[in-house]
């Protein structure tokens, strides 16, 4: 890493990319403050009608990767053919 004076950034939208770029830039160096306008999905009574199902193709697995999450995140998950879902247990 290139020694820099602290750099800070704020992000709007904690979605996939707005985390994503928190996650890569900060391992950078940067001093990152990520807002979200939405609560956390985990908590009960959460905006109805939200799925927080996520769908993670092959070739779309360089973003994660780069973060550190694709190992665990596979690890868990279960197999998608042709829009028919497969569990890995």
């Amino acid at each position: 890493m290139i020694a820099h004076a602290s750099r800070s950034l704020s992000i709007v939208g904690a979605g996939l990319a707005g985390s994503l770029l928190a996650i890569l830039l900060s391992r950078q160096g940067w001093r990152i403050t990520l807002y979200e306008r939405r609560g956390d999905p985990r908590i009960a009574d959460y905006e109805s009608g939200r799925s927080i199902n996520l769908a993670l193709a092959e070739r779309g697995g360089g973003g994660g990767g780069g973060a550190g999450g694709a190992v665990e995140v596979i690890a868990r998950g279960g197999m998608f053919f042709g829009g028919i879902v497969f569990t890995p247990h």
